[in-house]
């Protein structure tokens, strides 16, 4: 094992924030014995370990996994391809649970576990609701939530997910699910198709957009949206009538 490994995982760690052991424990879900061994060079962590405190410190599995032992070119290959999946995986289902948190959407919310996660085992699925829930509870409750607070909450839980099918699936089983979860997003927007670019921009720039000075809200831009969308429906309807 590289002897660089443990020094390298702590100086990461504080790096990302995550000022004790035990926090990085709680946000990943991993023991915080096994990151302790780690730190201090005392085990080397697996693949699976590896990838886990890749995505919770936004590191490049490339540098994480030569510094843990060297690798082949054709072992490296296989890592990288694993790291387009699992990274694009989790930034997707960053996404939906940010909307979730932002949004009380109880449809999309069974819509989404009983879609894309029917493909996880019920009590890692059951595991992720019940999370989920539980944030969202307790965002309801508080009076003022910051915008770093959905996105940590979010990326938690993503990690939490991620930590459950590393370990409870083969690498197969990502691809698939990553699958899924894109075609559930694609169908869940296939509106936006209909929707001019310069409208549909206004979704990613929306505290920049106002009128006479007043910026929108997230939901204020979407109504301008589904406003376009009714008169578009509505256009198509009677010219299908001439």
């Amino acid at each position: 094992m590289s002897n660089n490994i443990g020094v390298y995982l702590k100086e990461k760690r504080k790096q990302a924030n995550f000022r004790t052991q035990e926090a990085l424990a709680n946000f990943t879900l991993l023991a915080q014995g096994h990151i302790s061994r780690a730190e201090s060079s005392k085990t080397r962590p697996n693949d699976e370990t590896l990838m886990i405190l890749a995505i919770a410190l936004g590191l490049d599995y490339e540098e994480v996994f030569t510094k843990a032992k060297p690798r082949t070119d054709e072992e490296l290959g296989v890592i990288l391809e694993q790291e387009k999946i699992d990274k694009k995986l989790f930034e997707s289902v960053v996404a939906i649970f940010t909307y979730l948190l932002k949004n009380d959407d109880s449809k999309l919310q069974i819509r989404f576990f009983n879609g894309p996660l029917n493909l996880i085992k019920g009590e890692i699925k059951n595991g992720v609701k019940y999370r989920l829930e539980k944030a969202q509870e307790h965002l309801r409750d508080t009076a003022s939530v910051k915008e770093e607070t959905y996105n940590y909450i979010a990326r938690r839980e993503a990690t939490r997910m991620f930590y459950s099918i590393s370990r409870g699936f083969a690498k197969g089983f990502r691809a698939n699910l990553l699958k899924e979860v894109e075609d559930f997003t694609q169908a869940e927007h296939s509106d936006s198709e209909q929707v001019p670019k310069e409208v549909i921009e206004l979704t990613d720039t929306t505290r920049l957009f106002s009128i006479e000075g007043e910026l929108l809200s997230e939901k204020e831009v979407y109504a301008i949206i589904e406003h376009h969308l009714t008169s578009r429906r509505i256009e198509e309807m009677f010219d299908h009538k001439k």
